[in-house]
């Protein structure tokens, strides 16, 4: 598993212009138009989506059987896709709330350090999400028709959140103005650990889903 690690960082490394642009990008947005905040969840959901560019890779001219011809089986390999993607996502983030808060100290901000902390483990959250849809339609179908499954995943889970969601809400006689109010009295640590401990369930069944796609894969 060090060796593919190492691998995907190197391949990584070679994104210089995105390595490049990322940065410059957080300053633009955290100096110019004063919204550091915006760029903790925007990196981090990005590189989450960014670390499955490797599964392209491994795919292009044929190279997963050179891969697995080495002493690399299915469950390694998942196993470094989902290690690599969470280890991304969690240095990006740390690396972008520390960078949120130090700019906020220059710039007097009025972002408390307890708001930068909740927009970061949503912002986790979020990427773990998507990582967990994304992995294994990446494995499943490629990286072209991944692309598109992915899509049509997120547009019918957003259609099924939003439709279930007006349901309840109409079965308990509330607007949404009146449930967002409500969700507001929660306790903002308490929304960040459960939200949290979702993603986590999710990646975990997402882990295992993975799994069964490349055991079952013929190379």
């Amino acid at each position: 598993m060090k060796g593919l690690l190492i691998k995907d960082f190197y391949l990584l490394a070679n994104q210089k212009q995105m390595i490049f642009l990322l940065p410059i990008m957080f300053l633009l947005f955290a100096f110019v138009m004063d919204n550091p905040i915006f760029m903790i969840n925007y990196l981090t959901i990005f590189i989450g989506l960014f670390s499955m560019s490797t599964i392209s890779y491994d795919e292009f001219d044929n190279g997963y059987p050179y891969l697995f011809s080495l002493p690399v089986d299915a469950g390694i390999y998942v196993k470094e896709k989902y290690l690599f993607s969470t280890m991304l996502v969690v240095m990006v983030n740390l690396l972008s709330v520390g960078g949120t808060y130090l700019i906020g100290l220059i710039n007097s901000s009025t972002y408390t350090a307890s708001e930068i902390l909740v927009t970061g483990g949503i912002s986790i959250l979020l990427a773990l999400v998507f990582l967990s849809f994304g992995l294994p339609i990446q494995l499943k179908f490629g990286a072209e028709k991944g692309r598109l499954a992915l899509l049509l995943v997120f547009l019918v889970l957003f259609a099924a959140v939003y439709l279930t969601v007006r349901f309840l809400l109409n079965e308990m006689q509330l607007s949404m103005t009146e449930f967002l109010g409500a969700v507001e009295e929660w306790s903002s640590a308490l929304l960040v650990i459960g939200g949290i401990a979702i993603g986590i369930v999710f990646f975990t069944l997402s882990f295992f889903i993975s799994l069964k796609i490349m055991g079952n894969k013929e190379f």
